[in-house]
């Protein structure tokens, strides 16, 4: 119907415009030249980032399982802000489905004051014939993180953050910090058909000092965050994905 068409447009020029608002970029990571500002990317090689419990050693296990399909930052109602990423029609989960992804989704929502960084990666699952090696036991550990409580996947999903470039008070705030479990900041996890998202309300007084680092020195610095899952006793954690934020100006973000 002209209605259902009209909505489809709609829902396709809101992710457009997040598009021009913050578009993605290539860059093969720290050593050489910088990225383009007020960008983001995915990063292959984690290594420069704090070591998560048990560090992967090359190989497979060093490579992401994930394939990180966005990251976005925006500006939301600090009173009323977004906790369904997933479900909304304007951010980029809802606009890969429209556009046939049928993959498993892992949605991760981070809230901080008026603004939010919402990032989306697809698990494909193993090929029946074993040619993708390691693709099975990643699928199972994906599985039994599924099926952990809401604390026990608090423990076990780690994150860590860098700064590549940025002012020095920025790099001693990072650079304190180890790969930590998510559980720390009492995440909520989301259940859902085909997808998991696990929102983040960064409201601590440890993270009001972030907020003004954010608000004030963003266009000034490129970062990254790296997402491990903790293997088994005596087995490597893995790496789910890695991605940078570059010299974002936080007047460009568009209101969600």
């Amino acid at each position: 119907s002209l209605t259902r068409l009209g909505r489809g447009l709609h829902f396709t020029s809101n992710f457009g415009m997040k598009e021009n608002c913050f578009p993605r970029s290539s860059w093969a990571g720290p050593g050489g030249t910088l990225p383009t500002a007020h960008s983001w990317g995915s990063l292959s090689d984690a290594s420069a980032f704090p070591a998560p419990r048990r560090a992967p050693r090359g190989g497979a296990a060093a490579r992401p399982f994930m394939e990180l399909l966005d990251v976005d930052v925006f500006r939301s109602s600090e009173g009323d802000p977004v906790l369904q990423a997933y479900e909304h029609t304007s951010l980029a989960a809802q606009h890969f489905r429209r556009q046939g992804e049928t993959r498993f989704l892992f949605v991760v929502n981070f809230i901080l004051g008026p603004y939010q960084q919402v990032t989306v990666a697809a698990m494909n699952r193993p090929p029946a014939d074993g040619s993708v090696p390691g693709a099975a036991s990643d699928w199972q550990l994906w599985n039994r993180f599924l099926q952990q409580s809401e604390a026990a996947k608090g423990r076990t999903l780690r994150v860590s953050a860098t700064c590549f470039e940025g002012p020095c008070f920025v790099q001693e705030l990072l650079r304190a910090q180890k790969a930590t479990h998510l559980g720390r900041f009492l995440p909520s996890f989301t259940n859902g058909d085909n997808y998991l998202e696990v929102t983040v309300h960064l409201a601590s007084s440890e993270m009001r000092r972030l907020r003004v680092v954010f608000q004030h020195s963003y266009h000034l610095i490129a970062n990254g965050l790296a997402y491990h899952l903790d293997g088994p006793v005596e087995s490597q954690d893995r790496l789910l994905f890695a991605h940078y934020c570059a010299f974002v100006d936080v007047q460009r973000l568009r209101q969600v």
